[in-house]
């Protein structure tokens, strides 16, 4: 079953977490990138600050842009004993599930809270529970090497997801932070949709990538980043899947029109089309955090989270 961490304090103590749990991981991924596994000094953000680096580059923006975010690297360096000019570039490396279904809907069923469900395909996903000294607590499907998280939802009801739309020019190269820095920032900060595009509009990200936003007002929102652009649409609703349609997502679409209902079967079938081999649902009402596999062995993990902070 699906690896569940827990991650508690200030930003170095969740990153530090997170490095000790998921070090082998790590050291893989650091592996796989051509990336040094030795350090050659203690990590420290320093360097990044007054050092040969300071004044550009995507990890000087993302120390002045996404403070926290930052500290949490400084302390998954520490904690998967990994030099840190390693597991800052694991930061660009993509979270999203690719080319797969996502889900938006509120009022099914007579819910008045959103639902969002995000198929996922690949491998190395880990639940993580974060617990910040200072923001909302939140339940978040991440990988092993990301201080962020591809989707989640926090105590306040807030949801948050991620949906790769290609490739893209990286943000690397471009000297801007990576888009999905984004989701992780809204589930700390805030309690509703609307704050989250006020934010998510005005931070510099690099990307070619769909962020979803949904609330236990039933408010939902679709922010979509191409390079420096951003667009966003309010209130959407419907399946929508990056690599195209076919039948069995217009028979899933259909039904939930006709019925306000989500039939179980036709979301399996659809996912499994779209090469998905298991899918997050993030409902609000709850709120509740579950995972389901679609293919291979039927497993569930369910989260419920307190509500106190709505």
């Amino acid at each position: 079953m699906m690896q569940v961490i827990e991650c508690v304090g200030h930003p170095r103590d969740l990153g530090f977490a997170q490095g000790v749990a998921l070090r082998r991981e790590l050291t893989r991924k650091a592996e796989e990138e051509g990336l040094p596994l030795a350090r050659s000094r203690w990590p420290s953000l320093h360097p990044y600050v007054k050092g040969p680096v300071r004044g550009g580059g995507p990890f000087r923006e993302m120390i002045r842009h996404y403070t926290h975010l930052a500290e949490r690297v400084d302390g998954l360096s520490r904690g998967a004993d990994l030099p840190m000019d390693s597991v800052f570039p694991l930061q660009d490396v993509s979270t999203a599930s690719e080319g797969s279904l996502s889900l938006l809907a509120s009022g099914l069923e007579g819910t008045p809270g959103s639902m969002m469900i995000l198929g996922l395909s690949g491998s190395d996903w880990v639940v993580r529970k974060s617990r910040p000294e200072v923001g909302f607590a939140s339940i978040e499907l991440t990988r092993p090497w990301s201080v962020s998280s591809v989707a989640g939802i926090n105590e306040a009801s807030l949801a948050v997801s991620l949906v790769s739309e290609g490739e893209s020019q990286t943000s690397r190269s471009a000297g801007a932070p990576p888009v999905q820095l984004l989701v992780q920032e809204c589930l700390q900060r805030f309690t509703d949709v609307e704050a989250g595009i006020d934010w998510c509009s005005h931070r510099p990200a690099q990307g070619k990538a769909c962020l979803v936003l949904a609330d236990g007002s039933g408010s939902r929102a679709l922010i979509r980043f191409e390079g420096a652009n951003v667009h966003v649409t309010r209130d959407p609703m419907g399946v929508q899947v990056p690599a195209g349609s076919g039948p069995e997502v217009d028979a899933l679409r259909d039904s939930m029109e006709q019925t306000k209902k989500l039939d179980e079967a036709l979301l399996s079938e659809a996912l499994i089309k779209q090469s998905a081999r298991a899918y997050v649902r993030l409902q609000c009402d709850g709120p509740l955090f579950e995972m389901k596999t679609v293919a291979g062995p039927d497993e569930t993990l369910s989260l419920e989270m307190d509500s106190s902070a709505n």
